[in-house]
């Protein structure tokens, strides 16, 4: 009942919804997920089945959507938003998988924009990747889709001074460079950690025009 106010709402008052979605969330915010909140997104044993071209990761284990967003991307360099995702869609579906990223959205958007990664005067990447090794449900794609994305982010403008990576292997701002070296001791993912870790890159984040933030930290059942 309360989904089907809002979206009366939504129809019935266009210009005051948008008032009070700005209010409620400032910034423009544009996600790509996955798949749908009632899937589970697929880790893939080898990501060669994709065809990637060289050096788009680290190569071995990874995340289908991760990989079908690095091949939808290769295969149509200035997609559109609905374009990437349709892309990513049917790039899952021929290879046999049945999750479908979304596409979510702090404000109507034109699903015919440009998708585009073009950082501003003030930019600032985060990146968490966590495999859960070890632990009932562990990943392995986790890490390398973080790998992946932040060779997606270099190829784009952003500096490697202006991102942060977190995963089990290293908390440190990237170096420009490819592949990574961890440069720090292995540790155990806590919240405490990331919290910790997270607070003073959340006051430069205030300072930033353009964030990306890309988070592959799931248990699987």
């Amino acid at each position: 009942m309360q989904q089907y106010n809002q979206q009366s709402f939504r129809a019935e008052h266009p210009e005051d919804y948008a008032s009070r979605s700005a209010k409620a969330i400032p910034a423009t915010v544009r996600m790509f997920s996955g798949c749908m909140d009632s899937q589970t997104s697929a880790d893939v044993s080898n990501v060669s089945s994709f065809g990637l071209p060289e050096g788009t990761g680290p190569g071995g284990a990874g995340g289908a959507c991760t990989n079908a967003m690095m091949l939808a991307l290769a295969n149509n360099p200035s997609p559109t938003y609905i374009e990437l995702l349709g892309d990513m869609r049917a790039i899952l579906s021929e290879k046999g998988y049945t999750q479908k990223p979304e596409l979510s959205a702090s404000h109507e958007m034109d699903l015919n924009t440009p998708f585009v990664l073009t950082p501003g005067s003030r930019s600032k990447s985060l990146l968490v990747g966590i495999n859960y090794k070890g632990m009932q449900g562990e990943l392995r794609g986790c890490v390398n889709d973080v790998l992946t994305m932040q060779q997606l982010l270099l190829s784009q403008g952003f500096e490697g001074g202006d991102q942060m990576r977190i995963h089990p292997n290293s908390i440190s701002r990237v170096r420009v460079s490819w592949p990574t070296t961890p440069t720090s001791r292995p540790f155990c993912p806590t919240r405490a950690i990331f919290w910790n870790r997270s607070i003073g890159w959340s006051r430069e984040l205030r300072r930033a025009t353009v964030f990306s933030f890309t988070t592959r930290a799931m248990v699987g059942s």
